[in-house]
């Protein structure tokens, strides 16, 4: 007695095109997504970049300040 062999689907050629637009429809849409993604990402880094300049500007004024106090009270 033999194995009963396993029938493969047989998928029409409309069910074919249908699984690959449905498959382009949604690689298209995944990549909008990561655009979108990637823009919002990009657009904080350089937000966080300004940040940190006016932060390092700040720094280096109070440095300064901090400096010019230490030479006034050596004085004093």
């Amino acid at each position: 007695m033999t194995a009963p062999v396993a029938k493969s689907p047989v998928r029409s050629n409309d069910e074919l095109q249908r699984e690959k637009q449905l498959f382009t429809l949604r690689s298209e849409l995944a990549l909008k997504e990561i655009q979108r993604e990637k823009k919002e990402i990009e657009e904080e880094l350089h937000q966080l970049e300004q940040e940190r300049q006016e932060f390092d500007k700040l720094k280096a004024e109070a440095s300064l300040a901090n400096t010019y106090n230490q030479a006034l009270f050596t004085f004093i």
